[in-house]
């Protein structure tokens, strides 16, 4: 690879995190400062979507659209868009249900992507007013600095994010979490993968489980979390920030409870599939 060709891809992966922050900070603001006027359901009577769902992803697409026209998009509430090199993924509101519901606890995500995964992830958390970024190799920032995870040696006494499929349970959940009540670790279910995901990260939690992996829900809180020293595992307990199979769970964790955690999940799918037949 050229001096040349490093230097060009340098100056996209700064531009496209410094517009990734500036489109948070816009959906930010338009979610928590506009009155929903549309509400409607999609694949279900618990699958929700607003005129400001809609309304933030066009917005998005158009601005990414100006300034990096080759690049392709993948969005929540709209047909993909093609491009080469580089994807972006948004979901304008995470947690669509709790937003639509007067529930503050929802997200604005954004993440583009190489071959190789995302290389740059934002979220934006309106109740706390916070914007999470990172850029693959240099980091994770919040408040302005870089992201310093806090030890955690032991998993009795923490505290594990994790989120509803749906309006259901996915498979083995249950049972996870009564597992975790017996070892004395906490469990909530907040209704936004994204900010369970990324939560760890910055103090909220010690770690997460998401039962289905979804790319514009989840690939900014990876990134984050991983920059930030956190593992991010697959159901088979490999590293990635881009799971090879988007049926199967994502689980975020500090580095010393996350081979305790994910046996956990792992036991907890099997048992409840013993039990079953």
């Amino acid at each position: 690879m050229s001096a040349d060709h490093v230097g060009r891809r340098r100056d996209v992966l700064t531009r496209a995190h410094e517009l990734a922050q500036s489109l948070a900070t816009w959906a930010m603001i338009r979610s928590t400062s506009s009155n929903v006027s549309m509400f409607a359901t999609k694949k279900n009577a618990a699958d929700f979507v607003t005129d400001i769902d809609l309304g933030i992803e066009l917005w998005v697409r158009r601005t990414i659209a100006e300034e990096f026209p080759t690049h392709a998009f993948v969005g929540e509430e709209f047909e993909d868009s093609a491009g080469v090199e580089y994807t972006w993924y948004c979901d304008p509101i995470d947690g669509t249900t709790n937003y639509a519901h007067g529930i503050s606890w929802f997200s604005f995500s954004l993440a583009m992507c190489d071959e190789d995964g995302p290389v740059v992830g934002v979220v934006a958390d309106p109740r706390t007013k916070e914007i999470l970024s990172a850029i693959r190799g240099r980091g994770a920032m919040h408040r302005g600095g870089p992201i310093t995870v806090e030890h955690r040696s032991t998993l009795p006494g923490s505290v594990v994010l994790t989120e509803l499929l749906g309006a259901t349970f996915f498979e083995g959940q249950a049972e996870f979490i009564r597992s975790l009540g017996e070892i004395d670790v906490t469990s909530r279910i907040m209704g936004s993968g994204t900010l369970s995901l990324v939560g760890p990260a910055v103090g909220r939690g010690h770690g997460a489980l998401v039962g289905r992996f979804g790319a514009v829900d989840h690939l900014a809180s990876m990134l984050i979390a991983h920059e930030a020293g956190l593992r991010v595992l697959d159901w088979d307990g490999h590293d990635t920030l881009f799971p090879s199979d988007p049926s199967t769970g994502i689980m975020v964790a500090h580095p010393a409870i996350a081979a305790e955690l994910h046996g956990m999940w792992r036991r907890a799918v099997e048992s409840e599939g013993d039990r079953a037949r």
